[in-house]
């Protein structure tokens, strides 16, 4: 299980300027985070806005940021 301090590790390694702003463990085998994006990003990104992602607890840190990220990006 990842820490959120580990996912927003893995995004700020990535291309999307995201920062998770809040987490929430909602049970054994889900966790949600709510994501601000702070600049646009690409396609489908909105800047100055939050989204809750919901992640699967068991996967690893970089799953879960790509996770996040398609979100964002949907």
């Amino acid at each position: 299980m990842a820490t959120p301090a580990e996912i927003q590790a893995q995004l700020d390694a990535s291309e999307v300027k995201a920062r998770i702003v809040r987490s929430v463990h909602i049970d054994g085998t889900y966790d949600a985070h709510c994501v601000k994006v702070s600049a646009a990003g690409g396609s489908g990104y909105r800047a100055n806005r939050g989204k809750w992602c919901q992640t699967t607890a068991a996967q690893t840190a970089a799953q879960q940021a790509t996770a996040i990220t398609n979100v964002l990006g949907s």
